[in-house]
């Protein structure tokens, strides 16, 4: 199931996989420097915002695996 779409379910068990930096991928285009800024914290609002509805549909346990850099919010 899609993060997105499991704001309204709770599970015994959930899996995180590729819990790396960069989760979401956006791919911007950038006008300036402001919008670069202005990116990067929408993309981090973003991850934090689907990590968090991800994690909080566990009942009991919450396995997360990644590789690579580890997201910034582990």
């Amino acid at each position: 199931m899609l993060q997105a779409a499991a704001t309204q379910y709770q599970y015994n068990a959930v899996f995180v996989a590729s819990a790396n930096r960069g989760l979401v991928p956006l791919a911007p285009v950038l006008q300036s420097a402001a919008d670069a800024v202005t990116t990067r914290r929408q993309r981090e609002n973003e991850e934090r915002a689907l990590l968090y509805v991800s994690l909080t549909r566990a009942r009991k346990l919450a396995f997360v695996f990644g590789y690579g850099q580890m997201s910034e919010w582990f």
